[in-house]
């Protein structure tokens, strides 16, 4: 009986092993170059870590692999500031796409970086929804 027991914990474990999911998202050196843009700003700091952005996403599609969460909001507002603002709305209309639970957050960085570009936008849906819904009445 007992080495029934250990036979089938045994099998067990090496059937379940096998169901250990590999990592999906790929964060590359996402990590560093964020570190070292945010310790010592620079331009040249702040090109390494828009390179990465850039290197994630690439890697991303290339692996066909899910970007992470974030990261086109991130790119779309360095490239808002850099004045490049319809790549910048594209890049954040991604991360809707992508993650539709970033809507709210990324209208507002629409509305912050981008006000002139909103108007053919997902934050302009965003805004119209929710004057929509506030002026339903209220059921009690």
């Amino acid at each position: 009986m007992r080495k029934f027991l250990v036979c089938s914990c045994l099998l067990f474990v090496v059937l379940m092993s096998g169901c250990v999911s590999q990592q999906r998202i790929e964060w590359c050196n996402y990590s560093q170059t964020y570190y070292a843009m945010v310790k010592e700003p620079s331009p040249e700091t702040i090109k390494e870590h828009q390179e990465e952005l850039v290197n994630i996403i690439d890697n991303a599609e290339e692996n066909n692999k899910p970007v992470p969460p974030g990261i086109f909001a991130e790119y779309g507002y360095m490239l808002a500031k850099e004045g490049y603002a319809k790549q910048a709305v594209a890049n954040y209309e991604r991360e809707v796409a992508a993650y539709p639970e970033s809507e709210q957050f990324v209208a507002v960085l629409m509305r912050m970086a981008t006000p002139d570009v909103v108007e053919d936008s997902v934050a302009k849906d965003i805004v119209a929804e929710k004057n929509q819904a506030a002026d339903k009445p209220v059921e009690k």
